[in-house]
């Protein structure tokens, strides 16, 4: 709490020079909240918008009311300081900064994880453009860590197997043409002999009708003698 004296006294706060103004005419008493309370303590009064305030009694009042001294002089409130703007740039104060740490915050929350992005995808591109040649002409390759990686030779066991695994193969190959070519050949023989055993067979028919007929032919002939 701060205590601002009014008088005629040169050592009071605010000086009032008349002399219907009392030595320590009134105190003003200024809260930290932002109150203010003033108490009279002259002969001539203090009035509060044209009404005079109980002497020794503290009587709260606002910054827009109009003090007068005696009506002599009126109270400047430019000279009192407000208490209550202390806590409003406080919080300004606070809620700015509070703004800007939070911007400042995302802003670098979103550098590092980019930059792990890009490099990330860098060390990917620069591997697979290693691997690549590596695969294709059998030359040495560097290898993302700088050294040098040598071409792999192919696996002899490995292609020896293949061989093996090939040979059998063929083999049943051949054997199935096989089987498949002798049953052609026992089908065409097996059309063959039935063609042949059915031109017998015409054949027979054939002498057998002209036999029957040839017997029919003289008994004709005997019948008309």
């Amino acid at each position: 709490m701060k205590v601002i004296t009014i008088g005629r006294d040169p050592e009071c706060n605010i000086v009032l020079d008349d002399n219907l103004i009392s030595r320590r005419h009134a105190v003003l008493r200024l809260h930290g909240t932002g109150k203010i309370e003033i108490i009279d303590y002259s002969s001539n009064g203090t009035f509060i918008n044209g009404t005079r305030i109980v002497s020794n009694t503290p009587l709260k009042i606002h910054r827009k009311d109009a003090v007068s001294f005696a009506h002599a002089k009126t109270l400047d409130w430019s000279q009192i300081p407000d208490p209550s703007r202390k806590p409003r740039m406080i919080i300004i104060i606070v809620f700015i900064a509070t703004v800007l740490v939070t911007i400042a915050g995302i802003v670098v929350s979103h550098l590092p994880a980019s930059k792990s992005d890009s490099g990330a995808s860098q060390d990917i591109e620069v591997y697979e453009n290693t691997e690549q040649p590596a695969q294709g002409n059998g030359n040495a390759t560097a290898k993302p860590d700088g050294t040098t990686a040598q071409p792999e030779k192919p696996n002899q066991e490995e292609a020896s197997s293949s061989d093996i695994k090939l040979a059998p193969d063929s083999r049943i190959l051949n054997e199935v043409d096989r089987k498949k070519r002798e049953q052609i050949e026992r089908e065409k023989k097996k059309k063959e002999e039935e063609a042949k055993r059915k031109q017998e067979a015409e054949a027979k028919a054939k002498k057998e009708a002209e036999a029957a007929k040839a017997k029919k032919e003289p008994t004709r002939r005997r019948g008309t003698m």
